[in-house]
């Protein structure tokens, strides 16, 4: 029984690995072209805002060449840390007789830590090679380093990132099929551009109410954050000259919760 889970989780996921990599490759192809017209702009234009030169030439000399190894170290130590979590919850989980209940709420929250640190890496991950290529593509004007370096640098930097990416994504797939395992009435690869709907149509009352509680929390505080990003936002356009676009994001994102939170509510209290 435990090795037809097995089979029928691999089944899955190869079923949908397909198409999910082609997703990333036609994203990844858009957003090279799309870089590449935004740098294409950027050399024509002269831009404002935060200046980071704070620090002179040796600082962000410096920084390029820190970068890719904070990038690297990162997801080193993620990938460490997620290693180790699952391997103990994977060896709880194979000496588990299904009937200590002590031993099962381990082996959840071992999947729920897991689950957690990998998302927690993929958005810190967008956020250092954002870093990483603004130091030295954003500010290559102001670097002394042979150009040939900060070439290398910044392919070592998108190496790093998509290293990192593919071990979150990884440690993630194996947490959930480990879940699967658990629980084979759970339907869904990671794969799966549609999986939380999937995934939705597969659990229980209990479940749902409590992805349902967990969702609108997220919401609220979602509405708080934003509404605060966005008077820091404005206060920093007064200060440092950033622009209307950082706003724009904000507002954009708040707008789009609240429109999307009333609209289907509304549809759903007709169908009812």
């Amino acid at each position: 029984m435990e090795h037809n889970r097995k089979d029928r989780i691999k089944e899955e996921d190869r079923k949908t690995f397909g198409r999910f990599l082609l997703f990333v490759m036609v994203m990844s192809l858009a957003g090279c072209i799309l870089g590449g017209i935004v740098g294409y702009i950027s050399s024509k234009s002269h831009r404002t805002g935060i200046s980071f030169t704070f620090g002179g030439e040796e600082f962000l000399n410096a920084l390029a060449y820190a970068m890719p190894v904070c990038i690297f170290l990162f997801n080193a130590v993620v990938f460490f840390v997620l290693h180790h979590i699952f391997r103990k919850t994977k060896e709880l989980y194979e000496a588990c007789d299904g009937e200590d209940e002590a031993q099962l709420a381990q082996i959840e929250s071992g999947m729920d830590h897991c689950q957690l640190i990998t998302e927690i890496s993929l958005v810190l991950n967008l956020f250092l090679l954002g870093a990483g290529e603004h130091v030295i593509l954003a500010k290559m004007e102001f670097l002394t380093i042979p150009e040939i370096h900060w070439r290398w640098l910044a392919c070592s930097i998108a190496v790093c990132f998509f290293a990192g990416m593919a071990v979150s994504l990884f440690y993630k797939k194996n947490a959930l099929n480990l879940y699967k395992q658990m629980n084979p009435e759970k339907q869904g690869s990671i794969y799966d551009l549609h999986f939380a709907a999937k995934w939705e149509e597969s659990c229980d009352e209990r479940e749902k109410l409590i992805l349902y509680k967990a969702g609108y929390k997220a919401f609220y505080f979602g509405q708080v954050i934003c509404i605060a990003l966005a008077v820091i936002c404005v206060f920093c356009d007064l200060a440092f000259e950033t622009g209307l676009l950082p706003l724009a994001m904000v507002v954009a994102i708040l707008l789009s919760m609240d429109v999307i939170y009333l609209c289907t509510g509304s549809r759903l209290e007709k169908s009812s």
